[in-house]
């Protein structure tokens, strides 16, 4: 299923130590999106190899999410 979207955000609120699901879109080609909390942020570079947004800032999520459908080559670019 992952090889069907063209985003793929993880909104959680509370620490992560570790979530397979982002290391499964970034295998299938997709940057991730999701909430910069517990070990998140060591796996995730802010739009490098995905984008971070502070744990519950839905404002915050919109506008990255606005701003990569907005412009494919910045969502092709953090892909590769």
């Amino acid at each position: 299923l992952l090889h069907t979207v063209d985003l793929m955000v993880h909104p959680s609120t509370s620490p992560e130590p570790f979530a397979r699901t982002l290391i499964e879109a970034m295998l299938a080609g997709h940057p991730p999106i999701a909430s910069a909390c517990g070990g998140i942020p060591e796996l995730i570079e802010s739009e490098t190899n995905g984008f971070l947004f502070p744990p519950g800032d839905a404002l915050a999520l919109r506008a990255i999410v606005q701003r990569l459908l907005a412009s494919p080559d910045e969502l092709a670019r953090v892909s590769q």
